[in-house]
């Protein structure tokens, strides 16, 4: 009894490890563009360096439009700086023009 509950519960977790490998980008963090599973303030200073031209090692670009508008820009750091020190909410995902567009009046340029 207890040899066959070890070996379904090694084989439930292999599954699961293999399961969580073989999907890595579905648990992404939008803004966490060095994949270090945290938003911080490197995330805005590498979000800063991409946008003027320089490449910062390990920079994950389909994390950095914070703002959704298909293009990586200074506002985008600036979303994760102030999300970063609490501001902001941080954006968990991309959503439609008219909700990014109050996200950006409210936190962006401020109330």
């Amino acid at each position: 009894m207890k040899l066959r509950f070890k070996k379904q519960f090694f084989m439930l977790l292999f599954y699961a490890l293999i399961m969580f490998y073989a999907i890595p980008n579905s648990f992404a963090l939008l803004c966490d563009v060095n994949d270090d599973s945290s938003i911080n303030i490197i995330d805005a200073l590498m979000i800063a360096q991409y946008y003027v031209d320089l490449t910062p090692a390990g920079f994950i670009a389909d994390n950095a439009d914070v703002d959704c508008n298909n293009s990586i820009n200074i506002i985008d750091a600036l979303i994760v700086a102030r999300c970063y020190v609490g501001l902001v909410p941080c954006p968990t995902e991309c959503t439609g023009k008219w909700e990014q567009a109050k996200y950006d009046q409210h936190y962006v340029y401020g109330p």
